[in-house]
């Protein structure tokens, strides 16, 4: 292990995924003696994560080394009724697992150390437990800072009086041979939501979210579709997000799953977690509310996420057929061409003041 830099305090973070690296990227790049600990031997083994992001995550770094594909038109489907929405902006979708180590590389290069194949089991507010896994040897391990991007089931959370109490959905997903035309499908009234991501013409991900039984409501969807041809499973638990998450106490930071920060329409959080990993950085740099900075970039937004999930998990298949046919209007369509779904809060109310058949379902949702 390498000793502190002489100018730079030591920080200690808990998981290699994109919280914990642009984490590190951003202290390492300012001088702090960031150290990441993985229990995984391989930094983005095993993943748990679709990888279909907005086109926001350009403005994070240059993704060009792990790009997969990219696509420009989102169907939301119910099955029976189905709207296109062309989007100005492309959705990307990523090498999920190379993504993880792309960012850890530039952690590294930016001084970060990662340690893979150790496992932290018991954290304070100064030191920290960490297992060797692979020479099978426990070490304590000094900090002045720590910082939990450990996921879900966060050990940081747990150790630190954090961990609320947690909703989890389930997740199911899949590689698969299956011919399609490049539109990313969404089908928000089969288990809590279900995918269709097209890697190419001939391979897509198809995956689901659901509270229970979702192993056996994915199986049911893909032979519906005609998916047979799997290449490669994965899974994992999605948290639901909850606007009273305690994320700091005094130098103990959560980023990322292991603070909820995820969007409860759909489960994603890879750009909330890199919003959430910039904000902690400043923190420990500028001494400033790590809460407040999270919440002033996205809390807005993810609570706006939150509720709804909450009125859609209310819907009747009537009511996604209505809203289907609402979102079918040129006008309307036009509107969420242009607005990014990561930033609701930007364009829900304001589609609601031009439609007024949406009333009843913002009111659903305040």
């Amino acid at each position: 292990m390498s000793q502190p830099r002489p100018y730079g305090k030591r920080v200690t973070i808990v998981g290699a995924g994109p919280a914990g690296n642009w984490a590190a990227y951003q202290l390492a790049k300012a001088g702090y003696d960031a150290h990441v600990f993985e229990e995984h031997a391989i930094v983005g083994e095993p993943f748990q994560c679709t990888g279909i992001l907005t086109s926001q995550l350009h403005k994070f770094l240059d993704i060009t080394p792990v790009l997969v594909n990219t696509s420009t038109i989102a169907r939301i489907t119910t099955g029976r009724s189905a709207v296109d929405i062309p989007m100005r902006k492309e959705n990307v979708i990523i090498h999920r697992e190379e993504f993880d180590r792309h960012l850890g590389r530039m952690a590294v290069a930016a001084g970060a150390a990662i340690h893979t194949q150790h496992r932290v089991q018991e954290t304070s507010a100064t030191h920290c437990v960490v297992k060797d896994i692979k020479n099978q040897k426990t070490f304590a391990w000094r900090h002045d800072y720590l910082i939990g991007a450990d996921g879900p089931s966060s050990t940081v959370a747990k150790q630190h009086g954090m961990w609320c109490d947690r909703q989890f959905w389930f997740g199911v997903q899949a590689r698969a041979k299956y011919k399609n035309n490049n539109v990313i499908e969404f089908y928000p009234n089969i288990g809590t939501f279900t995918w269709i991501v097209p890697e190419n013409e001939e391979v897509v991900r198809v995956g689901l979210l659901a509270e229970k039984n979702g192993k056996a409501i994915f199986d049911r969807f893909c032979k519906e579709r005609g998916i047979t041809e799997f290449l490669t499973y994965q899974g994992g638990v999605v948290p639901r997000y909850d606007p009273k998450i305690v994320t700091q106490k005094g130098n103990v930071y959560l980023v990322g799953d292991a603070a909820l920060q995820v969007k409860a329409t759909t489960g994603g959080g890879i750009i909330q977690s890199m919003i959430a990993a910039e904000a902690c950085a400043e923190a420990i740099m500028t001494g400033k509310s790590y809460e407040r900075l999270w919440r002033k970039r996205m809390g807005m937004d993810l609570w706006l996420h939150l509720k709804m999930r909450d009125a859609m998990d209310r819907f009747s298949e009537n009511d996604w057929d209505e809203l289907i046919g609402i979102f079918n209007k040129p006008t309307n369509k036009r509107f969420l061409e242009i607005h990014d779904r990561d930033h609701p809060k930007t364009f829900f109310f304001k589609l609601a003041l031009t439609e007024p058949r949406l009333w009843k379902y913002a009111l659903k949702i305040v």
